[in-house]
């Protein structure tokens, strides 16, 4: 539920960030942001109880021990490089949409893109039920599935750059199978290690967010000279990569399956 409110914040906040900047401009949506940072501060300040934490060392040494558990869990390195790669596609498109929109073709503002956010947030929706399949049958399964919506999602982009229903479609498997994926990566992680699962979660979110950079990175600079193809076939080849680590990690998955 938390990762599920995350991604589907993230996507819906696009929507009232269209709607507002289309029509109090983008300074205003500053503020409005500003002053809900500093509303969710003052609720947890003054309603949220104080936990002691029970790591008693300096935080250095913290982050220390987290190179081991990179170093000897290879579930760990699979779910981190999986999310890396999907969350990567997931920036890539979020990030030029607006670009694409601004178009002849389409003649779109930021309000549109921002109701973009809201056909997302039904895709990501989904994700859970695709959780509850994966608890019922094989995950490595789900999981494959749900890593070849996000390919299905960049060839729709690929032949739908004149077509917003294509787009629409898109939308809907892109996050659908970046939250599935998500979903199936920290349930991997987390029943690695009850002792250590803060830090499997530091590493896998760290990794979750640079991905998520690393995409938007990419595809703002592809824009610039390739356009929305350029930034289609940044998203193919980083879904594909993600299909092949994946499909290198099988064994390791499934005899891990095997022995729980």
């Amino acid at each position: 539920f938390v990762m599920s409110g995350l991604l589907i914040g993230i996507l819906l906040s696009r929507t009232i960030s269209g709607y507002v900047g289309a029509h109090f401009g983008w300074q205003v949506m500053f503020m409005v942001a500003a002053g809900l940072m500093l509303l969710l501060w003052v609720i947890i300040y003054f309603l949220f109880p104080e936990i002691e934490p029970q790591y008693k060392g300096n935080y250095p040494e913290l982050m220390r021990s987290l190179i081991p558990l990179i170093q000897t869990e290879p579930l760990l390195r699979l779910a981190a490089l999986r999310g890396f790669l999907c969350y990567a596609c997931f920036g890539a498109f979020w990030t030029t949409l607006i670009f694409l929109l601004r178009q002849p073709q389409f003649n779109l503002g930021s309000e549109a893109a921002g109701l973009f956010g809201l056909v997302g947030a039904f895709g990501a929706l989904g994700a859970a039920f695709m959780g509850r399949i994966s608890d019922k049958t094989n995950p490595y399964t789900v999981t494959t599935f749900s890593i070849l919506l996000i390919v299905v999602s960049y060839l729709l982009f690929f032949i739908s750059g004149r077509s917003l229903t294509g787009l629409i479609v898109g939308v809907i498997l892109l996050d659908l199978g970046v939250q599935a994926t998500h979903i199936s990566n920290q349930t991997m992680i987390l029943s690695l290690s009850a002792e250590a699962r803060n830090r499997l979660n530091t590493v896998y979110m760290v990794s979750y967010f640079l991905g998520g950079a690393t995409g938007t990175f990419l595809a703002s600079r592809v824009w610039n000279t390739w356009h929305w193809h350029g930034v289609t076939v940044i998203g193919l080849t980083l879904s594909v990569a993600a299909l092949i680590v994946h499909f290198a990690y099988r064994k390791t998955v499934q005899l891990t399956l095997k022995l729980n």
